[in-house]
């Protein structure tokens, strides 16, 4: 009889596991993670042991019906074995937990084997630490994610996004060098002459010019001939032309001289 076809997520699993039963020594590493159900999104914190001798990642039965967490149904049940090669006591795997761990800016989403751990509720394996190969100083017991890939780590997601953005600006860029036309050279490009001046000299930079402006010749601007201009210049051409004016029959003088006979009508218009 064919075997039903296990999920994706069923296949990524290992067909057998190995867990250390040893109690776990007073200087054990321990890391305070949060954990969010994937289902539920509830989220808690939870202390977790770095065991290198555990080949999966394991949480405890006992935390999970505390808390309530949604498990995951097997098809086929994955056997549990000590380091000594015997079988766990536990018994196999038949039930999985999925959860996001948080750990300082380090995320990510995994299946956590259900089993009976004793006194501990989270074992992360010695595969995990390959897989993020963390910065570990064993005499403070602090942990560094500096090094885990980018696809499990907040920070460098981002940093991630930023080298693509980076590099489709570069591509663009690049695209935009190939479509115009090619670039002239700088040794083969030609010196502009430098415009031409009306001047009668050259000027340099640092040259002092001075210059005045030069004012127009006077110009004369006689008034219109106004009456009595006209007769100051009649009396003048008369006397100038007859010294002694002439005289009537009588031998009287003519009271009226001639430059003021020409202007009678005016007179007389004038005249009140």
């Amino acid at each position: 009889m064919r075997l039903p076809r296990r999920p994706k997520w069923e296949r990524r699993l290992p067909e057998k596991l190995e867990i250390d039963t040893a109690e776990p020594e007073s200087n054990s590493l321990y890391l305070q993670i949060e954990i969010e159900s994937t289902e539920t999104q509830r989220k808690q914190g939870i202390r977790a042991l770095v065991d290198c001798g555990a080949t999966r990642l394991f949480i405890d039965r006992e935390y999970v019906k505390s808390n309530q967490l949604p498990t995951k149904k097997l098809s086929r049940p994955i056997p549990v074995f000590n380091m000594d090669g015997t079988a766990n006591e536990a018994g196999s795997i038949s039930e999985v937990v999925e959860l996001i761990i948080r750990y300082e800016k380090h995320s990510e989403r995994a299946l956590f084997s259900v089993t009976s751990l004793g006194r501990q509720n989270m074992i992360l394996s010695i595969t995990w630490l390959r897989e993020h190969n963390p910065e570990i100083d064993w005499r403070t017991g602090k942990v560094e994610m500096t090094r885990c890939l980018p696809r499990c780590c907040i920070r460098c997601r981002e940093e991630v996004r930023a080298e693509r953005r980076n590099s489709k600006k570069e591509e663009d860029s690049i695209k935009a060098c190939r479509t115009s036309p090619f670039p002239t050279l700088l040794d083969e490009a030609t010196e502009e002459e430098p415009p031409t001046s009306d001047l009668p000299f050259d000027l340099e930079e640092g040259d002092r010019v001075w210059a005045t402006g030069l004012l127009p010749e006077a110009q004369c601007i006689s008034a219109m001939s106004t009456i009595s201009q006209q007769l100051v210049e009649s009396f003048s051409k008369d006397t100038e032309a007859n010294p002694v004016l002439p005289t009537g029959g009588s031998g009287l003088k003519d009271p009226i001289p001639d430059y003021v006979k020409m202007f009678g009508q005016v007179i007389l218009v004038m005249s009140p």
